[in-house]
C-alpha cells in the first residue's frame, strides 16, 4: 500500500470514528491546556504556550452505568507542548507526552482502572541562561484510576477519578553532559493523582482540572570525573488546566 492510500485509509477510519461528534461517544478529541511542574524551592517548568492534545476515547460502559462485568471503557492522549524551565536559570524546551487509560464498572456508579503516563522533557543536551548544562529527561507513572461520571438534570456530566500511585521511574540523562559517566534512574514509590471535568450538556465541550503530587525518590549513585555521587528525585507536583473538543 503506497503512502496515499495509506492517509486515505487513515482520513476514512478517523471521520468514521468522530463522526458522533461528542464526548459521550466513541470519539476523536482535541484539547487546549496550561501545565504547570514544580519541585518546591528547586524549579519550576511551566507552558509558555497552550500544549495540544489529540486523543481517542470511549466512556460507553462507563456511561451506561450497568455495573461489573459490562465491559470496558478507555482514554488515549498524546501531547506535545512549549515550556520555561526556570531554576538554574531559565530554558525554553518542547515536552511530549502520553497518555492510556483503560477501565471498568465495579458498581453501576463507580469504575476502577489502569493507567499509564509517559512524559519526555526535551531538555538537553544545552545550556540555561546562566550556562548550567541540560539534558532530557523521562518520567512514567503507572496508577490505578478509581472514579465516578455523574449527572445533573441538565445532561451535563461530571468526572471525579482519583488516582492510586502504583510506582513511577525517573529517568536523567546525565551523559549528555560532560563529567557523568551513566544516567540516573530513579524509583518512585508515593503519590497520588486527581482528574477533574465537567462536560457541557451537549457533550461537545469539557473542562477539566488534573493534579499530581509525587513523593520523592530513592537515592542512586552516579559516576562523574569527580567521583561517585548520590542523586534523587524531589517531592514534586504537576498542575494540568484544559479545555476538550470533540472533532
Amino acid at each position: 500500500m503506497n503512502k496515499k492510500n495509506v492517509v486515505l485509509a487513515a482520513t476514512s477510519c478517523a471521520t468514521f470514528i468522530a463522526h458522533a461528534g461528542d464526548l459521550s461517544s466513541p470519539t476523536i478529541f482535541y484539547d487546549l491546556h496550561y501545565t504547570s511542574y514544580r519541585e518546591p524551592g528547586v524549579m519550576t517548568v511551566n507552558s509558555k504556550l497552550p500544549a495540544i492534545t489529540v486523543g481517542y476515547r470511549n466512556f460507553t460502559t462507563l456511561l451506561e452505568q450497568k455495573g461489573f462485568g459490562s465491559g470496558l471503557s478507555y482514554n488515549l492522549e498524546a501531547t506535545i507542548g512549549h515550556t520555561e524551565y526556570s531554576g538554574s536559570g531559565t530554558h525554553a524546551n518542547n515536552f511530549y507526552k502520553f497518555i492510556g487509560e483503560v477501565y471498568t464498572p465495579i458498581t453501576s456508579k463507580l469504575y476502577v482502572g489502569l493507567g499509564y503516563r509517559h512524559l519526555l522533557d526535551d531538555f538537553g543536551p544545552g545550556l540555561t541562561s546562566t550556562n548550567y548544562a541540560t539534558y532530557d529527561r523521562i518520567s512514567q507513572y503507572f496508577y490505578i484510576p478509581i472514579g465516578s461520571i455523574l449527572k445533573a438534570e441538565n445532561e451535563s456530566r461530571m468526572k471525579v477519578q482519583f488516582n492510586y500511585f502504583v510506582g513511577g521511574r525517573q529517568t536523567s540523562y546525565l551523559t549528555q553532559v560532560g563529567g557523568y559517566y551513566n544516567d540516573a534512574a530513579n524509583k518512585q514509590n508515593s503519590g497520588y493523582g486527581l482528574d477533574f471535568s465537567v462536560t457541557t450538556p451537549k457533550a461537545d465541550w469539557e473542562f477539566y482540572l488534573r493534579y499530581w503530587n509525587i513523593g520523592r525518590s530513592n537515592l542512586v549513585q552516579i559516576s562523574t570525573s569527580t567521583g561517585a555521587r548520590s542523586a534523587y528525585e524531589p517531592n514534586n507536583n504537576t498542575v494540568e488546566i484544559g479545555v476538550r473538543r470533540s472533532f
